[in-house]
C-alpha cells in the first residue's frame, strides 16, 4: 500500500450535486433526482492534488459513528443544488421544485436541523420556471440565495438573487440580465456574502457581447443593487461556477473555457481585484480533445487555491462520449494551485533515508524545478540541499549498461535512487497531464521501471509488445515478479501493483514495449 501522502481528506456528501464538506463548501451539481436526498457517501482514491472517483453502488459512509438520510419533496420532480451548515448545526439547501410553489418550477429552501429533520421550507417563483443553484448564511443570520428566473426580469433568463431572514421570508430580490433574446440566458450559480456586506455573484450570459457564453461577475451592495458587472470570455463557450472574495479583497473564479485551447472545455481559473477587473488567469486541462469542468474554488491557507471539478480522458472524449455520468468515464478532478494560480502536482512522499522514486505523469522534470515540501514550507531544490534536508545527487540505473549514473533530471517510466535527511515531499509545477497507455521501453536485463500516471496500475493490466502480461511471461519474455523498495522497511518487497511515485526492479529476457491497458 502507498505511504500516506500530503494533503487533507475530503468527505463527499451527494443530494443531486457533490458537497465537498472540508475545504470546499459545496459544489453545484448537475444531474436531477426526483427527491432531494442527504446521504453520507461513496469512496474515494485521494491525492492531494488529483482526487479520482470511483462509483459505488453501494453508497455508505458513517461520521463520528451515526448515519442518517433523508428526503425532501412531494408528487412531482423537486432537486437540490448546494447545501450549507448553518450556525445552529443544522443545514440549509437551495434547490428548485415543481411539488410545491406557484409555477412550473419554483426556487425551493429548506432548513433542517442536525439531524436532517425539516424545521421549514420557502419556495419563490412565478408562473414559469424559476430555480436556486446557491445559499449561504448571511451576517444577520439569514439567507442569500442564487440562481436563475424566467417568471421575472428582463431577459429570457435573468440571475435572480434573494434574501431571506432567518425563518425564510423574502425581505428582498434582484433581477440581473440584459432584453429578451430567444434562448439565451443570464445564469446565477454561486453567490458570495462580501467584507462589506455586500454580495458577489459568479455565473454566465449567453446575451452580452454576442458570444456563445461569458463568465458572468456581479457586485451588488447589501441591499442587490448592481454595483458594477463583468465579463470574461472568448468567441465561444466560457462559462462561470463558482466565485469566493479572496484575502486581498479581490475575487476568485471557477468555472471552465472552451475560447482558448478548445474545442473541449478546461478548467478556468479567474482572479480579480476589488473592481472585478482580471488580474491574471490559469487554464488546466489533459491534452485536446479531453474534457474539464471546474465547479467549485476556495482559497487556501497559504494564499493559494483549490479547486474541485471533474475530467474525462481523451480516450472516451475521442470515442464521442462527452456524458457527464461517472459510470463512463469523468472522475472529480481536484488541483491545487499557488497564489498566482500556477498548478502544484505532487510527485511523491520522501522517507529520511533510501528513496526509489519516480514521476507520476508523463512528462520529463528538472531538478532544479522540484519544490521541496518541509514541515509547512516550500523551498527550491538548492535551499533543501544548503538545509540539509536532501541529498543533492539522485542516481539513474542505465538499462543499456547495466550500471547507475547520476542524472539532473527526472523522466517518464524510469526510476531513481534519492536519498533524504528529513521526511519531505516533492512537488512540481504546471504538469500537463496527457491520457495516453505508454508506460516504457525496457532492456534485456534489469530495468527499474515506473507508471507516468497519477493512479495505480496492477501488472495483469499491462501489455508486454501488445499482448497480456501473463503471455509475456509464458513466452519467456519478461520475469514475472516485480521488486518494489519499501521506504519505511529500507529493503525490497514484491509488489503486483505499481504505485504513482513508486518504483519497480523488472527483469526482461528480451527487449519489449510495456502499455496499460486503456
Amino acid at each position: 500500500m502507498q505511504e500516506n501522502t500530503f494533503g487533507k481528506v475530503f468527505a463527499f456528501v451527494i443530494i443531486g450535486l457533490l458537497i465537498v464538506v472540508s475545504m470546499i463548501p459545496y459544489i453545484t451539481g448537475k444531474e436531477r433526482i426526483s427527491n432531494i436526498s442527504i446521504n453520507c457517501t461513496n469512496s474515494y482514491n485521494i491525492e492531494p492534488n488529483i482526487c479520482t472517483y470511483t462509483p459505488n453502488k453501494d453508497w455508505t459512509k458513517t461520521f463520528g459513528g451515526s448515519y442518517w438520510s433523508h428526503t425532501y419533496g412531494g408528487s412531482s420532480y423537486d432537486e437540490g443544488y448546494a447545501v450549507q451548515l448553518t450556525d445552529d448545526g443544522g443545514y440549509i439547501i437551495a434547490g428548485a421544485t415543481v411539488s410545491f410553489g406557484a409555477g412550473d418550477w419554483d426556487v425551493w429552501l429548506i432548513k433542517t436541523d442536525s439531524n436532517g429533520n425539516e424545521e421549514w421550507n420557502s419556495t419563490f417563483g412565478g408562473i414559469s420556471y424559476d430555480r436556486g443553484y446557491s445559499v449561504q448564511q448571511t451576517d444577520d443570520d439569514g439567507y442569500i440565495i442564487a440562481g436563475c428566473t424566467h417568471s421575472f426580469g428582463n431577459g429570457e433568463f435573468d440571475v435572480w438573487l434573494i434574501k431571506t431572514d432567518s425563518n425564510g421570508n423574502e425581505e428582498w430580490n434582484s433581477t440581473f440580465g440584459g432584453t429578451g433574446i430567444p434562448n439565451k440566458f443570464d445564469m446565477g450559480y454561486d453567490v458570495q456574502q462580501t467584507d462589506d456586506g455586500g454580495f458577489i455573484i459568479a455565473g454566465d450570459t449567453e446575451i452580452y457581447y454576442v458570444s456563445m457564453s461569458d463568465v458572468l461577475l456581479i457586485k451588488t451592495d447589501s441591499s442587490g443593487n448592481e454595483v458594477w458587472t463583468k465579463t470574461f470570455g472568448g468567441s465561444a463557450a466560457d462559462r462561470g461556477r463558482s466565485v469566493q472574495q479572496t484575502f486581498d479583497g479581490g475575487y476568485i473564479i471557477a468555472g471552465w473555457a472552451v475560447s482558448f485551447i478548445g474545442p473541449d472545455p478546461d478548467v478556468w481559473l479567474i482572479k480579480t481585484d476589488t473592481n472585478g477587473d482580471e488580474e491574471w488567469n490559469s487554464i488546466y486541462g489533459y491534452e485536446e480533445n479531453s474534457g474539464e469542468w471546474g465547479y467549485a474554488v476556495q482559497q487556501t491557507i497559504d494564499g493559494g487555491y483549490v479547486i474541485a471539478g471533474a475530467t474525462m480522458s481523451a480516450v472516451l472524449m475521442r470515442n464521442g462520449s462527452k456524458s457527464s455520468n461517472k459510470e463512463e468515464g469523468t472522475d472529480v478532478w481536484l488541483i491545487k494551485t499557488i497564489s498566482d494560480g500556477n498548478s502544484f502536482f505532487q510527485i511523491t512522499n520522501l522517507t529520511s533515508n533510501w528513496n526509489l522514486i519516480s514521476l507520476p505523469f508523463n512528462q520529463t522534470v528538472d531538478k532544479i524545478n522540484i519544490t521541496i515540501h518541509h514541515f509547512n514550507n516550500n523551498y527550491t531544490w538548492s535551499e533543501a540541499v544548503s538545509n540539509g534536508y536532501i541529498s543533492d545527487f539522485i542516481f539513474n540505473w542505465n538499462r543499456s549498461s547495466q550500471s547507475y549514473i547520476f542524472t539532473y533530471s527526472l523522466d517518464q517510466g524510469y526510476g531513481y535512487w534519492f536519498y533524504a535527511y528529513e521526511p519531505c515531499e516533492l512537488w512540481a509545477h504546471n504538469i500537463i497531464l496527457v491520457s495516453d497507455d505508454y508506460i516504457t521501453d525496457i532492456e534485456n536485463g534489469w530495468n527499474i521501471v515506473s507508471l507516468p500516471y497519477d493512479s495505480p496500475v496492477d501488472k495483469t493490466d499491462i501489455l508486454v509488445d501488445s499482448v497480456p502480461w501473463i503471455t509475456a511471461v509464458d513466452n519467456g519474455w519478461i520475469s514475472d515478479y516485480v521488486f518494489g523498495w519499501s521506504r519505511t522497511g529500507q529493503g525490497y518487497i514484491f509488489s503486483d501493483t505499481l504505485m504513482p511515485g513508486y518504483a519497480y526492479w523488472l527483469y526482461a529476457y528480451q527487449p519489449c514495449t510495456l502499455k496499460r491497458v486503456l
